[in-house]
């Protein structure tokens, strides 16, 4: 399989760089899907900063379309997992 983010979102908070939106392809499977935050801003500080949030799919599948929603959480691009307070 193959991915690669087809954008990125820069935190005001943070600073951290974040991919945002990404090109999933499954060529025995004769699968792409493009993957699209429902929005840019979805990063959390807690004990540690990361993004997490929901998401829109869309592509194909053997030549069929294809849709749906779901979930990526995204860690390590705000620094280490120590936090910061």
């Amino acid at each position: 399989f193959e991915i690669n983010a087809t954008g990125s979102w820069k935190s005001p908070y943070s600073g951290a760089v974040y991919p945002a939106g990404w090109e999933v392809r499954v060529p025995a499977l004769d699968l792409v899907l493009v993957v699209t935050p429902l929005q840019a801003d979805q990063e959390l500080n807690l004990t540690y900063t990361y993004w997490e949030g929901a998401v829109s799919i869309e592509g194909t599948y053997q030549g069929q379309a294809v849709n749906g929603n779901g979930y990526i959480e995204m860690t390590g691009y705000a620094g280490s997992f120590a936090g910061e307070f």
